[in-house]
């Protein structure tokens, strides 16, 4: 789902609403332990496919990784049980399986592909037409306020808490919005989708050690 992107030496530079993949060698090592101190639970919809999917963005605003968890019935229509946890840390990637009494790891780069940040690519998101339009809405309790912006193809909109003082999980540049992003949708010409802010755990305790994690490859 492509959005607003900013122009760098003569070529478009196109950010994804999720993360992308790009290529990397196969020498990704994983840190000895990656722990989060923030759980933000959303909800994806995608209007087009008649599907929504729960997952969680989990967070340490002392560390430059960051997580995605989601709970593997979600997707297998409940056929598995267990968690599906993607670590992002830097340009490497890791995914921890934990089902069924196995805990199995491997990398991105040795399947064949890297996850890049989420807050990497809105660096290149063009926010010189970021408007602010004055609407607002009620999000867990929060007033959010209403952000839009848009291309000939794409549109952005944004509704954000600025009382709410918890990081973003895609955005980290506080020039461009103060406050925590609750709620965003993206209208492109492959697909619309919303995600929409569940829950906030802002003093979570969760610890990653890989070595306790069988390495499948």
């Amino acid at each position: 789902n492509k959005t607003i992107t900013k122009n760098t030496n003569s070529q478009t530079q196109t950010a994804s609403s999720v993360p992308n993949t790009k290529s990397s060698n196969n020498s990704a090592v994983a840190k000895d332990t990656y722990v989060f101190t923030y759980e933000t639970v959303v909800e994806m919809t995608v209007p087009d496919q008649n599907r929504k999917s729960k997952l969680s963005y989990l967070l340490n605003p002392n560390a430059s990784y960051m997580g995605m968890k989601a709970d593997m019935s979600e997707y297998s229509g409940g056929d598995m049980g267990g968690e599906s946890l993607i670590i992002i840390d830097g340009d490497q990637s890791f995914v921890f399986v934990n089902t069924s009494g196995m805990k199995i790891q491997m990398s991105s780069a040795q399947m064949g592909n890297q996850q890049q940040m989420p807050s990497d690519q809105m660096e290149n998101y063009d926010y010189t037409n970021l408007n602010k339009t004055g609407n607002t809405k009620t999000i867990l309790g929060y007033t959010c306020y209403e952000y839009v912006m848009s291309d000939n193809q794409n549109s952005i909109q944004l509704w954000v808490a600025p009382d709410l003082v918890v990081p973003n999980w895609f955005m980290q540049n506080q020039d461009v919005i103060q406050g925590h992003i609750l709620e965003y949708s993206v209208d492109s010409p492959e697909a619309q989708m919303t995600i929409t802010t569940l829950e906030i755990k802002d003093n979570i305790n969760k610890t990653i050690n890989p070595s306790e994690y069988r390495k499948m490859f």
